[in-house]
């Protein structure tokens, strides 16, 4: 990677370091650094990432504001990284590009500095896109085991981590050249080790009634069609404001593209529809219900 480009992540990861460290704890994380006082493999509200990773900065750096978010600037600036290199594999010249867009968004600018769920869930996503991209241009099945640790860590920081399983088999069996790997013993070693990973939080939640999983996926089935274009409105407004105007239209553009060429069967363009299209539409169906937050998507 450019040697300029990297100059300027440090420096922003510095910035970002320094206002973690003088920003005052928000409700949500004083909520989040409660659990990291009583690690458990679940919670009623998420998976327990967020308080793992609130515990292990506490233990690196001291139970402060920057100890507690020291994992946000940390994860964001190796996040970077791995995207622009998932992004040059994929379609080559557009993994610095890419990454500096990522960064433009208020959407990490802020997440990079604070630490709820959204911080590990991105960066074990990009993780996992990372290790895809390296599946698809070497063919090595061992990559799988990558992906399938990737897989299971962002379940156990957010639930619609899931979506990236979705959004994997979908792929597979979207594009003819590479359902050959259902019968790969590489990706069900990769499945398995993405259960495995996850397996706590079930354990958890079947213990506790179900509760967190119910919490959080009984929401699909709201209905509200009166309030439908106030929910969608305010989703998208949402979206602007995380991505910001002129990044969310450079998004949609290239969710578009994706689409269109994932039409006709391009593995890569595939890949990346199938990991953005199936999170569109759900919650685009729960705005029909009710109002989405926007950091959720």
């Amino acid at each position: 990677m450019p040697i300029p480009w990297l100059l300027a992540l440090l420096v922003l990861t510095l910035l970002r370091l320094w206002a973690a460290a003088t920003l005052p704890l928000s409700a949500d994380e004083a909520y989040y650094w409660t659990w990291s006082h009583a690690l458990a493999p679940g919670y009623l509200d998420h998976p327990p990432m967020v308080a793992l990773w609130m515990r292990v900065g506490a233990w690196l750096a001291g139970e402060d504001a920057l100890g507690l978010r020291l994992l946000g600037p940390l994860s964001a600036a190796a996040g970077s990284v791995l995207l622009a290199r998932a992004a040059g594999l994929l379609l080559p010249g557009a993994g610095v590009p890419a990454a500096a867009l990522f960064n433009g968004t208020l959407l990490l600018g802020v997440g990079a500095v604070t630490m709820t769920p959204d911080t590990p869930l991105v960066f074990f996503w990009t993780l996992a896109l990372w290790a895809l991209a390296q599946l698809l241009a070497s063919g090595d099945g061992r990559w799988w085991l990558a992906v399938g640790a990737a897989a299971g860590l962002a379940l156990d920081s957010k639930y619609t981590g899931g979506f990236l399983g979705i959004g994997i088999v979908l792929w597979l069996g979207w594009v003819p050249a590479l359902r050959r790997w259902f019968f790969s013993p590489w990706l069900w070693a990769g499945g398995a080790l993405a259960l495995a990973l996850f397996a706590p939080v079930l354990a958890w939640n079947a213990g506790h009634g179900w509760v967190s999983l119910l919490k959080q996926g009984g929401r699909t089935s709201d209905w509200d069609p009166g309030g439908a274009l106030r929910h969608l409105g305010e989703l998208l407004a949402g979206q602007a404001g995380l991505a910001t105007p002129l990044v969310l239209l450079l998004l949609a553009a290239g969710i578009w593209t994706a689409a269109r060429r994932a039409w006709r069967r391009d593995p890569a363009w595939s890949l990346l529809a199938a990991l953005t299209l199936p999170g569109l539409a759900v919650f685009v169906q729960h705005a029909v219900g009710d109002r989405v937050q926007a950091n959720w998507p």
